[in-house]
């Protein structure tokens, strides 16, 4: 058994946690073997698409020379069945092979396991990870990249959420610092933690958490805070407390990648 990491700098490693560096260093096969870890709960992949990925420039014979001899690579280095084949058209990693912390990251929000779900998600998905010559893949690891990194932010939120529902001031501040590390630009999310500190630890630190993001905002955006984010800082800066809203209560709702994340574990795949 195998696992495979891709939630910051991707490793594979042996059941026993020794990392395959021999493999890893081959980068082309490597982010072959994660493209269809990373897919196998959708549907087996096509060769066709694969080649389209992976050796867009070649024609239909070197390309399927090149993916036979990258799938013998894979095979014979790690395991001969861990990228299996349905006749002579799809290819898919063999579940019992190997562990994806995608697939682990998926299941767990599918689940409603959200703090499982954000201890798996250590960083975003394959960060910097690049493959010379196939554009098609980095554009595949740029939409997950994002559309994970969404998954974990509302599942920040949710949490954060929940911990209103109860005013517990500092889980619920946790959670939404939490969930502004993956939206830093994201002002509801800002206006939340300014409010909760305000109420918490005092205005003093409230209003260093509105130039924080002030100053962010300028350096990556160009842009200024909303007039509802000056608003509330106004209100926390007069101390006006009456006007500054404690708690929003539990808010949590199903999301669309939550509702995604449990039909992809319900849709059918090669097993």
């Amino acid at each position: 058994m195998f696992e495979l990491q891709t939630f910051g700098t991707p490793q594979l490693l042996t059941g026993d946690g020794t990392p395959v560096n021999k493999f890893t260093r081959q980068t082309k096969r490597f982010a072959l073997l994660i493209y269809l870890a990373c897919e196998r709960l959708n549907r087996p992949h096509r060769r066709e698409e694969i080649l389209a990925v992976f050796w867009p420039e070649a024609d239909g014979s070197s390309g399927r020379n090149a993916l036979r001899q990258a799938l013998h690579v894979i095979r014979d280095e790690l395991v001969p069945d861990l990228v299996r084949g349905s006749g002579s058209e799809g290819l898919w990693v063999e579940e019992s092979e190997l562990r994806c912390d995608v697939e682990a990251f998926t299941r767990a929000i599918a689940e409603g396991l959200l703090e499982t779900a954000l201890q798996i998600y250590k960083a975003d998905f394959l960060p910097g990870f690049d493959v010379q010559g196939c554009p098609e893949f980095c554009a595949w690891a740029d939409e997950r990249r994002t559309h994970l990194r969404g998954m974990a932010a509302n599942a920040a939120r949710n949490l954060a959420h929940q911990a209103e529902g109860n005013e517990d001031s500092a889980t619920a501040l946790y959670w939404w610092r939490k969930t502004s590390d993956l939206r830093p630009f994201d002002e509801t999310v800002v206006r939340r933690v300014m409010s909760l500190l305000a109420w918490a630890e005092g205005r003093g630190v409230a209003m260093a958490e509105f130039e924080a993001f002030r100053r962010r905002l300028a350096t990556d955006l160009e842009l200024e805070p909303s007039d509802t984010m000056l608003d509330l800082m106004e209100k926390i800066s007069a101390g006006r407390m009456d006007e500054v809203t404690q708690w929003v209560g539990d808010r949590r709702g199903r999301s669309t990648e939550t509702a995604e994340a449990h039909s992809m574990l319900l849709s059918d795949h090669p097993g």
